[in-house]
């Protein structure tokens, strides 16, 4: 088995716990019990030599751990392109195909497909303007021009590119809902990259029960807490109930096919405000029905979709609109919503 090998050293204020405590907490998609037969098993070293699980860190330690290489996992390559030109690509992204590299995967996203294709024309730069989840499928956008991109930015931070979302969630919801408040990094979750959503009523209830060395400006809160900071900014989103489905589920009753308009751009925006609202997306294993789904997941990948519906996140990027002053053109885009989210609509 190829491994993989990764070295840290120890701060000062991470000295004087055992070392499968820290190494739990640090990276919290392994668990403790993992990390204790890594120890055993000789994977994990500190200052190049074996040590028991009970090791208490020092401070410049340095810990060194292999880890199993695992091989790239494959994708869905059947993206589509709706429109192209000069300084823009519309692409219609299935699930199951990351934009970027991260973690495992390399060369089997977005980035790489479409520059290959763009080669293959002799044209040598694209760039995503903005960019959705692996899971998530639909609409992005992709520039070939650094100014272009710029530009495009600007028209996304100022909210004048109007995106909406499909999405199913379990339960029932039968009205508008405009729900506004704080995004940021959720601190009691055990998977590093997870928000929370935080009503704005209820923002500053959160902030005291985690620190009270905080900073407020301009709708952005930043907290001190176990000599971290964390910073949660202000979102705004709008969700319109367009079908109501009842299903036969162990927790559910019912699921509500919505669309959702984002006033605000914010990471894992849709899917933490609605966590929060207790209605969890269809197939989301990170924001869903239980968290233990995604770390249970990167042990060992496999269908959940007994419990979970479907096994990938039912969003949908399915509309894009926006005034273009670079090129003096209105743009307006949509993407149907995809077979594998239709049958869910169909149980």
């Amino acid at each position: 088995m190829l491994l993989s090998k990764k070295e840290i050293f120890v701060l000062e204020e991470e000295a004087n716990i055992r070392i499968d405590i820290f190494l739990s907490k640090k990276f919290r998609n392994i668990s403790r019990i993992l990390w204790q037969k890594r120890i055993q098993k000789q994977l994990v070293l500190v200052n190049n030599k074996p040590i028991k699980k009970s090791y208490i860190l020092k401070k410049n330690d340095k810990i060194t751990f292999y880890y199993p290489k695992k091989p790239e996992p494959e994708i869905n390559k059947n993206f589509k392109i709706l429109y192209e030109d000069e300084f823009l690509i519309v692409i219609d992204k299935p699930a199951n195909l990351p934009i970027h590299p991260s973690g495992n995967y390399k060369n089997n996203t977005l980035n790489f497909l479409l520059k290959e294709y763009l080669l293959s024309k002799k044209e040598f730069y694209c760039h995503p303007i903005h960019r959705i989840d692996k899971e998530t499928s639909g609409l992005v956008l992709y520039g070939k021009n650094p100014e272009f991109i710029k530009k495009m930015n600007f028209l996304f931070r100022t909210h004048q590119i109007q995106k909406r979302y499909l999405v199913i969630v379990f339960g029932k919801i039968q009205n508008r809902l405009l729900i506004e408040g704080f995004i940021g990094k959720d601190l009691l979750s055990k998977i590093k990259r997870k928000q929370i959503f935080i009503p704005k009523e209820k923002i500053q209830d959160f902030i005291n029960s985690f620190s009270d060395n905080y900073y407020n400006q301009s709708k952005i809160y930043k907290i001190l807490y176990q000599n971290q900071i964390y910073t949660y900014r202000y979102c705004k989103t709008l969700f319109e109930p367009i079908k109501i489905k009842k299903i036969d589920h162990t927790d559910y009753e019912y699921i509500t096919l919505l669309e959702v308009k984002l006033f605000t751009g914010r990471f894992h925006q849709i899917r933490a405000t609605l966590k929060s609202l207790n209605y969890p997306i269809v197939g989301d294993k990170i924001y869903g029905i239980d968290e233990n789904y995604f770390l249970q997941y990167l042990e060992n990948p496999q269908d959940f979709s007994d419990r979970l519906l479907l096994n990938r996140t039912a969003l949908h990027s399915y509309s894009l609109e926006w005034e273009d002053s670079f090129q003096k053109k209105h743009f307006k885009f949509f993407s149907p919503l995809p077979e594998d989210i239709k049958k869910i609509l169909e149980i």
